[in-house]
């Protein structure tokens, strides 16, 4: 005989069939994506030039002397450690 807990348990979770947990994930992973591509859109049509700041900076800081750039508060002024933008090398040359 099982507990009554489990038996509840179990009542409640007949509702999510596998087919139902399908469609919700679809739906999420659909909102998720649209979201993500809304954002996006956003940010290109955006007349604002430092809504893309660091984006700018993380491609086009150089490798030898990443602090030598910019001042804080100007676009392209590199403020991360250096680690990161090792981090980010296989991204940059790929791109």
């Amino acid at each position: 005989m099982s507990h009554p807990r489990e038996a509840a348990t179990l009542r409640q979770a007949r509702w999510l069939t596998p087919l139902r947990d399908r469609r919700i994930h679809s739906i999420a992973t659909a909102l998720a994506l649209g979201y993500i591509c809304a954002r996006w859109a956003l940010l290109l049509v955006s007349d604002d030039p430092l809504k893309a700041a660091d984006a700018f900076t993380y491609w086009n800081v150089p490798y030898d002397d990443p602090y030598a750039g910019p001042r804080l508060g100007v676009p392209g002024a590199y403020l991360y450690t250096p680690a990161f933008l090792q981090v980010i090398a296989p991204l940059r040359v790929a791109s």
